[in-house]
Parts: C-alpha cells; structure tokens; sequence
C-alpha cells in the first residue's frame, strides 16, 4: 500500500487554516466564539479547541464550527456543558480522524 504521508499532513493543514471561529448555543441563541487552538495529536487526529472562560454562561447546548467564509463546518448539538461543573473554564475539543484507505 502507497501512503501520502505529506498528502495528510497538507490535508490537515488546509482544515487548520480554513476553520475560522465558532459559535455555541446558550438559551436558545448562538454567540460567536474564537478558536483558541489547533492541532494535530500525538494518534494524527486533528483536534480544534475552543475555550469557555469564567465569563461564559451557565450552560452550553451546542458548538458549531465556521470556516473562512462563512460556512458551518461541523456542528455537536447533542452536548450539554454545565458551567458549575468547571469553575475555571471549559475547553471544548472537536477531533477529526483522517485517514487513507486502500480499497
């Protein structure tokens, strides 16, 4: 089997470059949010982090992710992130698994 290593790699870098900010559900409205960051994890799974400070609100029903123009990437509306369970903030991640197959 042929691997593309650097196709992966150029892949993942695209995804990083693309996703622009995101946006979470509280009480029924979506508010935008910065990505705090983006990287590739130790298994080669692409993980996007976003971050909640002390500031956010009680609870979070959804995340959804953007890219560059506009368009939602990914969405998890079946969360539900209680700010008491984490005084000092929530670090939501979002991971993607790429892979090459050989059929």
């Amino acid at each position: 089997m042929m691997t593309i290593t650097n196709g992966l790699t150029n892949i993942k870098n695209f995804i990083a470059r693309d996703i622009a900010y995101a946006t979470y559900r509280s009480s029924g409205s979506w508010s935008r949010v910065s990505i705090h960051d983006i990287k590739t994890l130790s298994d080669g799974r692409l993980g996007i982090y976003v971050f909640f400070g002390e500031d956010c609100p009680d609870t979070i029903t959804g995340i959804r992710l953007y890219d560059n123009s506009g368009t939602m990437w990914a969405e998890n509306t079946d969360i539900t992130l209680n700010k008491a369970s984490y005084p000092a903030g929530i670090m939501y991640r979002f991971t993607i698994r790429i892979v090459q197959e050989e059929e």
